[in-house]
């Protein structure tokens, strides 16, 4: 099945930023000097504003005026409340909760631990704010439509309970992920190692989702 939409390479994105840093933080000083050196440097800038445009699109959830739309994120203490406190018998350890802020914008997550024997699993949750379009790098495959499969296992976008999903499993190492999409907001990322895929399907279900899609707009100003 074909790609209906380009993944972004975490690298790509990396450099874009960078390349945006350079642009935006220079100025019009940075600007006079490379149109004195050399036409690599001054194809660096013509690159770093190509990225700027590239990322002009990914800002802040948008107002009906166009405003940037402020949301306040979830504490990570309530979204830590969500989390199972144990996964197939295996009991909660290595809780973790923060908040995040960088230019404005504001993300919390939370996460957990579940181990037993061999087997391990790790649940995240991540509430992305307003910080929507810039997410949207980290977890491309939410405006994605792609299968990949070969002997080792699969990867592939879905929807569970009628969420934009993700499964990744590898049959050989016995380990993936299953994240989800929950309320548009929400994103629940399931990662274990030596489980078997319905196993990780079994935790991402243990999640509390009701309550993360019933706060969808919490926060929201």
């Amino acid at each position: 099945m074909e790609t209906t939409m380009r993944i972004i390479p975490k690298t790509t994105y990396v450099v874009l930023t960078f390349l945006m840093y350079i642009l935006v933080g220079c100025g019009s000083e940075a600007e006079k000097t490379v149109q004195e050196t050399t036409p690599a440097v001054q194809d660096l800038q013509s690159a770093a504003k190509e990225a700027q445009k590239a990322l002009e699109g990914l800002s802040a959830t948008q107002n009906g005026d166009g405003t940037a739309q402020q949301v306040d994120p979830v504490p990570f203490k309530d979204l830590q409340s969500v989390l199972p406190s144990n996964v197939g018998g295996a009991p909660q350890s290595n809780l973790e909760g923060e908040k995040v802020g960088m230019m404005g914008f504001n993300v919390s997550n939370a996460g957990a631990r579940y181990e037993s024997g061999d087997k391990s699993i790790s649940i995240k949750i991540t509430d992305t704010g307003n910080m929507k379009g810039f997410a949207m790098l980290g977890f491309a495959w939410i405006n994605n439509n792609f299968e990949r499969e070969d002997a080792n296992g699969y990867e592939r976008t879905t929807k569970i309970n009628g969420n934009p999903s993700l499964e990744k499993y590898n049959q050989t190492n016995q380990d993936g992920e299953v994240s989800s999409l929950i309320g548009g907001r929400f994103v629940v990322s399931v990662d274990g190692r030596n489980v078997t895929a319905e196993e990780l399907k079994a935790a991402l279900a243990s999640v509390n989702t009701g309550q993360l899609a019933g706060w969808k707009d919490r926060g929201v100003q």
